[in-house]
């Protein structure tokens, strides 16, 4: 039997509340979790920046052309074993979604058309003027389809931000189960 040491640490400064009262972000530093989202930043950090700064994406994206988006994006989510793929534009609508061939049964109800709502996505739409594609930092996504752990870059062109790049995998794949 594998013995697994948890600690308890405290994250961030602690965020003032009514009443002076305080909030202090808990988290366990040995969560499979946690290590999972450093594990997936670092796998697929090349394959983000690939996909948000190739050739043709930024204007295909700023003129929702799903055709050329996907002769842009498909060969590269191959190339870097992406499991999940999805492009909003700058208004935040789903413009395309690519699921790799494990999920071709069920790749139509792995599309959560509120992903521009999650956390990652909505902290690169707001960005202004990027010079350069900053990831967010991955995150665990409560989709409307099941867990997920996803990243998002955004999308430049002419200095302002078109829309989005969101790289995914699912948590349980993350997980190792």
């Amino acid at each position: 039997m594998r013995r697994r040491n948890l600690a308890l640490g405290v994250v961030g400064a602690a965020a003032p509340l009514a009443a002076g009262t305080y909030l202090v972000q808990r988290r366990l530093i040995g969560d499979p979790r946690n290590s999972a989202t450093r594990r997936f930043e670092a796998a697929f950090d090349a394959a983000g920046r690939a996909m948000a700064t190739a050739p043709a994406v930024a204007d295909s994206i700023s003129k929702a052309d799903t055709r050329a988006l996907e002769s842009a994006l498909l060969p590269l989510q191959v190339a870097h074993k992406v499991e999940l793929v999805d492009v909003l534009g700058a208004d935040g609508k789903i413009l395309l979604a690519l699921r790799s061939d494990r999920y071709r049964d069920r790749a139509q109800r792995m599309i959560d058309k509120d992903a521009a709502k999650w956390p990652v996505a909505a902290s690169v739409l707001s960005v202004n003027a990027p010079s350069a594609p900053t990831p967010s930092s991955a995150a665990i996504i409560h989709t409307s389809w099941g867990d997920a752990i996803y990243r998002a870059l955004p999308v430049a062109q002419n200095g302002r931000v078109v829309g989005a790049i969101l790289i995914g995998t699912p948590l349980d794949e993350a997980l190792g189960r």
